[in-house]
């Protein structure tokens, strides 16, 4: 198994009690620039430690002055992919 297949695999394990990773462009990828996206779990279930629906912080890795728009109809299905991706849940 490749790293990227790992990484799409793991989503759930990476973002486990507050993590943080890269996302797979498979997975999802910025909606304004192309570039791969980074993913932080900020609120977790105590038990298992699944990432919070709503809680999960999706940046692009090369704007990391911000000046992205994130407009929310660009990015709201991103988000979705990236949540599904990991497994987040209604905590």
């Amino acid at each position: 198994m490749n790293e990227a297949q790992r990484s799409e695999e793991s989503g759930l394990t990476l973002l486990l009690y507050g993590g943080n990773a890269l996302v797979p462009l498979s997975v999802a990828k910025c909606p304004e620039c192309g570039a791969q996206l980074h993913a932080e779990s900020t609120v977790w279930g105590a038990e298992r430690g699944e990432p919070n629906t709503g809680d999960v912080m999706v940046d692009c890795t090369a704007d990391p002055e911000c000046e992205h728009r994130h407009w929310q109809c660009d990015w709201q299905p991103v988000v979705d992919a990236v949540e599904r991706w990991c497994g987040a849940t209604d905590v």
